[in-house]
């Protein structure tokens, strides 16, 4: 008797468990790379404030 397998990547069921991951990790992703931005343009904006008090 063969082994049965635990996932079936040909169903339909694990490819949307799979697409709905991937999504969210780069939803995730996206998010992150957004808050570098953010928080390094805040970082500049500061730095040139306080060059200009001096």
């Amino acid at each position: 008797m063969a082994p049965q397998t635990i996932f079936e990547p040909e169903s339909e069921h694990f490819m949307d468990e799979f697409n709905y991951t991937k999504m969210m990790i780069m939803k995730k992703t996206k998010k992150v790379v957004f808050l570098k931005i953010l928080i390094e343009t805040t970082t500049i904006l500061e730095l040139f404030e306080e060059i200009k008090k001096n």
